[in-house]
């Protein structure tokens, strides 16, 4: 035998040792591996159940998640149209609410001018009521004047009245006296005082009462007298002093009411008058 085969088969029987060394720890370990190549295939199969269960719920997932895009995009169009609905609506609203301010301005305008006008009516009023009340003063001042020029008049017609009678007494006196003298009479005959006349009633002053400045006298005597209206009265006092001259305005049977036509003096109650006789 060669070396070589000697080395050969040397070789041979080490390399048969170191693989009977390694198979036969590696046959000892097959059964383990053979469960943990088990285990790993059942875990691979529960891994796959599992992916295909998670897949399935991601493609779920997906799904709702497209639908709540879809829903999202939905409600965002919503969201959307309402805001442009609600914008229009506010420019609508700022539009009636500057329409309402303007015409809040055109009332508060209006209120001032109706005031405005109202203060002048006022003050237009209140110029009338003066107006009225000056117009009124006036013409009550009027009425007074005209009253007392007619009580004037009828003093100055009464006044002519008594100048004429005592003309006409005078120029009487004045013949008589000449009759007088021319029969040898003496003027100690004629009656001293006033001049009586024919019809002399004689009454007394014994009420006095005055209305609008005229003066009413109530006389003692009436129809049963001989006294009716417009019969003229010489008031007197202390028997031959003047005091004024009256006119009856209304009779009754004992009594009288005179009207105050001229006086010099004020007449007062027990004053005389008489009838028919003048100064």
């Amino acid at each position: 035998m060669s070396p070589l085969t000697k080395a050969l088969v040397l070789l041979v029987t080490i390399l048969s040792i170191v693989l009977v060394a390694l198979v036969v720890p590696f046959v000892a370990n097959t059964d383990d591996l053979n469960e943990e190549i088990s285990s790993l295939k059942t875990q691979v199969q529960v891994a796959n159940a599992a992916a295909s269960r998670v897949g399935g719920e991601n493609e779920t997932l997906k799904a709702k998640l497209a639908q709540s895009d879809s829903s999202k995009d939905d409600t965002i169009i919503a969201l959307r149209t309402e805001v442009t609905e609600k914008t229009q609506e506010k420019a609508t609203l700022e539009a009636q609410l500057k329409e309402a301010t303007s015409q809040v301005d055109k009332h508060v305008n209006t209120i001032s001018l109706m005031s405005a006008t109202q203060d002048q009516l006022t003050q237009l009023l209140e110029d009338r009521n003066a107006l009225v009340s000056t117009s009124q003063s006036e013409n009550v001042k009027l009425k007074k004047e005209a009253a007392q020029l007619v009580q004037a008049n009828n003093d100055l017609a009464a006044q002519v009245t008594g100048l004429t009678r005592t003309v006409r007494l005078q120029g009487e006196k004045i013949v008589d006296l000449q009759e007088q003298l021319a029969g040898g009479g003496s003027s100690s005959d004629v009656a001293a005082g006033p001049g009586f006349l024919e019809e002399q009633v004689q009454a007394s002053v014994t009420g006095l009462e005055k209305v609008d400045e005229i003066t009413f006298a109530s006389l003692n005597v009436g129809s049963n007298d001989s006294i009716s209206p417009n019969t003229k009265f010489v008031i007197f006092r202390n028997g031959d002093q003047y005091v004024g001259t009256a006119t009856v305005m209304s009779v009754d049977e004992t009594v009288s009411v005179a009207r105050i036509d001229s006086s010099t003096l004020d007449v007062v109650v027990g004053d005389n008058a008489m009838t028919g006789i003048t100064y």
